[in-house]
């Protein structure tokens, strides 16, 4: 643009605050906080005490994306994920400025919330095709029926081995529950336990603890969501993962 021709000296854009270069679609506002990134104050570098509001790093994260300031964009992702994101602000600032992490993230979190958040908020927040997808990733494999089954027939869809290896013992009351023992433990939702070859034939969705509970105090007897024990990969993730492998691809290259 600087090398195109200027016309009337008086009246070009950028020869005077009164013809200011407009740039359409953009707010002063996150410029200003891309400036202060880019040139801090002396004062701010030698105390060290330079810093953003959130809005302020979305705003720098949004340039940075558009712009391609692959250095300015990590750090911007970096200092907002240390702040208080919740699930829904994550996937939406994810989908936003292409960053896959905050997806995942945000995904899985909704995905393990006991209790679950209400399908309107899901879909004024997600939109209906996201919502009907988290909703089917947490429900996958559940009816309504309650099944007595075992630690060991609980298994991961990724490479069909289990979760667990050992015996384990209830977070609750600490009984000791044995892999195979179909006396320690229940499932709400109804898994089938046919398996082949010792593996089960469908895989719990989630070990959140509010599907696998103990037959001694009738509490959780899992705590927190578990790796598989075969390929260490968990298998909510792996359900993200795959339901929406196309659009995480995409925010990964993003940074590639």
């Amino acid at each position: 643009m600087f090398h195109l021709p200027s016309g009337d000296e008086q009246t070009a854009e950028g020869q005077d605050r009164g013809h200011p270069i407009t740039l359409e679609g953009y707010r002063a506002a996150d410029l200003n906080a891309l400036v202060k990134v880019l040139y801090p104050t002396p004062e701010d570098l030698i105390c060290g005490a330079f810093n953003l509001p959130k809005e302020g790093w979305v705003g720098v994260l949004g340039l940075a994306t558009r712009w391609q300031m692959k250095k300015i964009r990590q750090h911007a992702i970096d200092k907002l994920s240390l702040m208080s994101l919740d699930a829904l602000e994550k996937v939406v600032l994810a989908r936003d400025h292409k960053v896959a992490k905050w997806l995942r993230e945000g995904l899985n979190e909704i995905a393990s919330e006991n209790p679950m958040r209400s399908a309107d908020d899901l879909e004024s927040r997600l939109g209906l095709r996201t919502a009907f997808r988290v909703l089917w990733i947490r429900d996958q494999g559940l009816g309504q029926v309650e099944e007595y089954i075992t630690l060991r027939s609980v298994g991961c869809p990724h490479c069909s081995g289990t979760f667990l290896k050992e015996d384990h013992a209830c977070c609750c009351c600490g009984q000791k529950m044995g892999l195979d023992d179909r006396n320690a433990i229940w499932c709400k939702g109804g898994l089938s336990t046919s398996s082949d070859q010792g593996r089960p034939s469908k895989a719990v969705t989630s070990l959140d603890g509010s599907y696998l509970k103990c037959t001694s105090c009738n509490y959780y007897s899992i705590s927190g969501n578990l790796d598989c024990a075969s390929c260490s990969t968990n298998n909510l993730e792996w359900q993200i993962n795959e339901a929406f492998a196309s659009e995480i691809t995409e925010y990964e290259a993003c940074d590639q």
